[in-house]
């Protein structure tokens, strides 16, 4: 994979229309995170989590990381969030901690499936903290 240095702002708006191409292909129909379906993804997201680990390990990361914060703000800004802002209070290097574990726990599991759990994990802690900040009736 040839790697070509874009500032930060191209390269997260090429990365967001790639998503949200994705999602306008896909029809958009219904909770697409939940779903156990096929769906197409580009770069590192395809690579199975042996491949993070081993990027991690070995100083390479920093493209993945790149993926996978392109991936959750696209999903953030278009995905089927119930209007929760998931990226919220968040802290990239918290989330891609939290990818260094799931992978190390699945290294088969492609690195987007990784990306989608820890989406469905922020999704819950979005909603218990949007519960716990109002106030009883």
């Amino acid at each position: 994979m040839q790697y070509v240095r874009r500032s930060a702002d191209t390269r997260t708006r090429l990365l967001l229309l790639a998503h949200l191409a994705a999602v306008l292909i896909d029809g958009a129909s219904g909770p697409a995170i939940a779903d156990e379906r096929t769906i197409n993804a580009v770069g590192h997201g395809v690579e199975p989590c042996k491949a993070w680990l081993d990027a991690r390990k070995n100083g390479y990361s920093a493209g993945y990381g790149d993926w996978l914060m392109g991936y959750l703000t696209g999903v953030n800004l278009w995905g089927p969030t119930s209007r929760r802002d998931l990226l919220r209070n968040q802290n990239a290097q918290e989330m891609i901690e939290w990818i260094d574990k799931y992978c190390a726990v699945f290294p088969n599991e492609l690195i987007e499936s990784a990306a989608r759990q820890l989406i469905l994990d922020l999704g819950r802690r979005a909603k218990e903290s949007e519960t716990s900040s109002k106030p009883p009736n």
